[in-house]
């Protein structure tokens, strides 16, 4: 799988970062961790392993970022338990 940092935001004060990752190719909506979380990974390996499980989950749940698509409480809840 082929994993992609769109973006990535560190907000100082709040000690947190949002990313937007795309994994081949299909853009994942952005999700906000804690950054001493994000850099507490004990090597990158584990870290790319986390962020391609996070990106494969958000785009099972809520599609493409790029289609625009809006799901409601009930749907994501759907989408997320198996």
């Amino acid at each position: 799988m082929e994993l992609e940092m769109v973006k990535f935001t560190e907000h100082g004060q709040r000690g947190a970062v949002t990313m937007q990752l795309a994994l081949n190719g299909v853009l994942a909506h952005p999700f906000t961790m804690n950054k001493a979380e994000f850099l507490g990974f004990p090597d990158g390996k584990e870290r790319d392993e986390f962020l391609k499980r996070s990106a494969r989950t958000l785009i099972d749940v809520y599609g493409d970022a790029r289609d625009g698509r809006r799901l409601s409480d009930s749907e994501v809840q759907e989408r997320t338990t198996h």
